[in-house]
């Protein structure tokens, strides 16, 4: 197992170049990126070289990738990124319906094989809207998942609870297309 740490965990950081110096005394050498750092990558890279710090995996918005993959390639080669995840859709985003999660998941597929193509992996990191039912009672991450047959998938357990389902049940059906797991403290409603 390797543990990295989720850089937009630390999102409230104001120096992020500052932030990779005292990782490496807390026995943290990996991190995931996350926009947030993207801004300069060479720059970045640069910090994370000098602190022993490598980034396996980073977080890119779906919308990033489809009206510029270039750019997010480039920021792949930069950072040394393996492994990309698209993170989250804005409320206003997130189809409502069956055949809008399969068109969905026609459009992460289609990323997976346009970063499949230099070598690259690609997932999706769930959140808890993806485990509420549907009208017609469907679940929009199983319909991810037997959909988009080329993604891979970050699970993020806290999130699983958080709708309602059980992780262990996720991780039995779908366990070989996980590729990152992202494990946090979850505490009861409504104390965070």
């Amino acid at each position: 197992m390797t543990v990295s740490l989720q850089l937009y965990s630390m999102r409230d950081v104001a120096d992020q170049i500052a932030l990779l110096s005292k990782l490496p005394s807390m026995g943290i050498t990996r991190v995931e990126g996350y926009g947030g750092v993207y801004g300069d990558p060479k720059v970045y890279r640069a910090a994370m070289d000098a602190n022993g710090i490598t980034m396996p995996s980073g977080h890119m918005g779906l919308n990033d990738i489809e009206e510029d993959f270039d750019a997010t390639m480039d920021i792949v080669r930069t950072m040394g990124i393996t492994r990309v995840y698209a993170p989250y859709l804005e409320e206003k985003d997130r189809p409502t319906t069956t055949a809008g999660y399969v068109d969905l998941a026609k459009r992460l597929n289609a990323a997976s094989l346009r970063y499949a193509e230099h070598g690259i992996s690609f997932g999706w990191h769930n959140h808890d809207f993806e485990f509420f039912a549907l009208p017609d009672g469907s679940i929009p991450m199983e319909i991810l998942l037997e959909t988009a047959l080329d993604i891979r998938w970050k699970a993020d357990l806290a999130w699983i609870v958080r709708g309602a389902c059980d992780p262990l049940d996720y991780i039995a059906r779908y366990g070989s297309r996980i590729t990152a797991i992202h494990v946090k403290d979850i505490a009861a409603r409504p104390q965070n």
